[in-house]
């Protein structure tokens, strides 16, 4: 791989069924593979023996003369290879290790982030490849946006080590769109993967960082959006086998990007197409693509796009659970939405348009109304104040496309997951509220049947609050305070008040029956004669007094 002997020593490490070399092994086998396999950037050959116990011929390939001595040491084919020649060398030099012999695959594990040119080894590879239809590519290469890193760049660091993932040999980085794409470009297809997954990684230094350690609320936090945008926050490795096309779709020409269209507007399953289809071809802004959500393609009527006027390639019908990959998928800055019996204004995209150029990245709303032209509320997302109140009709919000894509929001699920993707992309970005009506709606859902199961949906990961949200949230947090302490006090002079009365009923009963007690002897000839003579005797003292 262009470096001196004593640069490799690092990478003398024995096999390991949890790395990259034993996901390649997997690879190499569940995809069928047989023949040759060449293993480009072999370093010491550390899948040589699991590939040969598996019946497949094994060629190390490398520019580092210690680990191709210590393979041959062990009867293997070995050859030396350069990966930054030209790709005309490294293909020839290819052809000639593999002879006639069938290739099963060619591996290059950790190796092509250390090659200038990593597109120019895959289209060597891919020449070669095209004489074995049957061939596989497997690729391993270290994930530059592992969570770890992303924690490293907050502290102002970047830390280049012997080895991982930024090893000081590297000289390319990949992410999962870069590590997909120097393949697919050149016609090759994805047919497996077996991705290296690691928690911690040796970038987790300082070890007690907050946000880097696990378990850590900013560390959850950090976990939580970085694995929202691809799920890729712990992958360490991604370890893919491909598969070749029929024909390459060659490398993409940055300089030919179209220019990105404003909106995606996402006509949802159940809305009127007639409707929808008039409502936006009157839209004043004409810089939007639409996607239809449909129970069948065979109802959304072909000619849907030249009623809304838009090209046909600008129209795209979604069946089934597919409308959040095809949403991200879509060009566009925002994402809009028409649910049923919900109209829009001629200027409803151009008003959000004004808005976003007043508030970039915000959630933008707008005033909605319902048929009587009545204001209905939308929802706040406050959760400081009057929490997820108020109701949801699609048409109100303008998303981000950006916090589509990084899963703030998720298309085509139940409607509590979409709400609480309103109130994460509001608490993520902010919200930009129009002063323009810009649509109505007959019949939207009222926040308070789903009210609870936002908050449990929230409440499954660490949010985050807005600049000037403390002193609100302190501020609730004293009422409610105050609040549990009045009930405290006007609770226990209840239970005072309860006691009091019960001594009250207890003394009560006890004079009552002590009153019950003299009137049943009174109303006895006995207790009545005794009365009397009681009565008589006092009578007698009274008189002998005034004597």
């Amino acid at each position: 791989m262009g470096e001196p002997e004593q640069e490799h020593a690092p990478y003398n490490q024995p096999f390991e069924s949890h790395s990259a070399h034993g996901s390649a092994v997997r690879l190499v086998t569940r995809t069928g593979a047989s023949g040759v396999v060449l293993d480009l950037g072999c370093g010491y050959g550390p899948v040589a023996e699991p590939l040969r116990d598996a019946g497949l011929e094994y060629v190390g390939l490398d520019i580092d003369p210690g680990g191709l001595a210590d393979l041959e040491s062990r009867g293997f084919s070995v050859g030396r290879l350069d990966l930054n020649q030209p790709a005309n060398e490294v293909e020839a030099i290819l052809r000639r290790h593999l002879g006639d012999r069938p290739l099963g695959a060619v591996m290059a594990l950790d190796a092509l982030e250390h090659v200038s040119d990593p597109a120019a080894c895959v289209d060597a590879i891919t020449a070669v490849a095209r004489d074995h239809p049957d061939a596989r590519l497997v690729l391993s290469l270290p994930n530059v946006t592992h969570v770890d890193l992303a924690g490293k760049l907050l502290l102002g660091r970047w830390d280049i080590t012997e080895i991982g993932l930024l090893d000081r040999t590297h000289v390319q980085f990949f992410d999962g769109r870069r590590a997909v794409a120097l393949v697919t470009a050149a016609g090759w297809r994805a047919i497996d993967a077996d991705d290296v997954e690691t928690e911690i990684t040796e970038q987790c230094d300082p070890a007690d960082a907050p946000h880097l350690r696990p378990g850590a609320p900013l560390n959850e936090l950090l976990r939580d959006l970085r694995g929202r945008a691809d799920g890729h926050g712990e992958t360490y490795q991604f370890v893919r086998a491909y598969a070749l096309d029929a024909a390459p779709p060659g490398r993409p020409d940055a300089a030919t990007k179209p220019d990105e269209p404003f909106a995606v507007v996402v006509v949802e399953e159940g809305a009127d197409l007639d409707d929808a289809a008039a409502d936006l071809a009157a839209q004043v802004d004409r810089s939007f693509s639409v996607v239809v959500v449909a129970t069948a393609p065979a109802t959304v009527p072909d000619d849907l796009a030249s009623r809304i006027g838009i090209p046909d390639e600008q129209l795209r019908v979604v069946v089934g659970d597919g409308l959040h990959g095809a949403i991200v998928e879509t060009p566009g800055r925002y994402v809009f939405a028409l649910g049923p019996g919900e109209r829009v204004t001629p200027d409803w995209l151009r008003a959000s348009a004004l808005g976003v150029d007043k508030a970039p990245g915000r959630l933008i709303v707008g005033r909605c109304t319902d048929p009587t032209g009545a204001r209905m509320p939308v929802a706040t997302f406050d959760l400081a104040g009057s929490g997820l109140a108020g109701r949801v009709p699609a048409a109100a919000y303008a998303v981000p496309r950006a916090a589509v894509v990084a899963g703030a929001i998720r298309y085509g699920g139940p409607l509590a997951d979409r709400v609480a993707g309103l109130a994460r992309t509001a608490m993520w970005s902010g919200r930009y509220d129009l002063a323009a009506t810009t649509c109505s709606a007959t019949d939207p859902a009222d926040l308070g049947v789903i009210g609870d199961a936002v908050s449990h949906i929230l409440d499954e990961h660490p949010i985050v609050l807005a600049p000037g949200a403390a002193s609100p949230l302190a501020a609730l947090q004293r009422e409610l305070v105050a609040a549990r302490n009045e009930v405290q006090r006007v609770n226990d002079e209840f239970h005072q008040f309860r006691h009091g009365h019960e001594v009250y009923v207890a003394a009560s009963d006890a004079d009552r029956a002590a009153l019950n007690r003299r009137l049943a002897r009174a109303t006895t000839p006995w207790g009545a004669l005794t009365l009397t003579a009681r009565r008589a005797a006092s009578i007698v003292r009274r008189r002998a007094a005034r004597r």
